[in-house]
């Protein structure tokens, strides 16, 4: 996701968001699964990135803010069945008093879990 550079002061920023992941999984195992996620490194100050995944075979979590590293649920409760080509979307923002800083590379790992 390419972010536009913005003022570091401006009351005028806005997120950007991206939808053009997608992911796919197959769940055969009787038990529901579920799919977690983090990011590293953390985000800077001030600044935030969130992920939501859609899910026809489980619960979504909406709109999950991953912005402190800390590994968190995006999906629970997965059936049995194929789940293809869902939409990931992420959103990043940044308030007014996010200073300004370079090219980053921002890393979301995720984890399908099937008891």
């Amino acid at each position: 996701m390419a972010i536009v550079t913005a003022d570091p002061g401006s009351d005028a920023l806005t997120s950007v968001t991206n939808s053009a992941s997608t992911y796919s999984i197959t769940h055969n195992n009787g038990a529901p699964a579920r799919i977690t996620a983090g990011l590293s490194p953390v985000m800077p100050a001030n600044t935030s990135l969130s992920v939501a995944l859609v899910s026809t075979k489980g619960t979504s979590s909406g709109t999950v803010d991953l912005s402190d590293g800390t590994t968190r649920e995006v999906v629970t409760g997965i059936g049995r069945g194929g789940d293809p080509n869902r939409t990931i979307t992420y959103a990043f923002g940044a308030t007014a008093d996010a200073n300004a800083f370079g090219p980053s590379n921002f890393t979301v790992t995720y984890t399908l879990t099937a008891p």
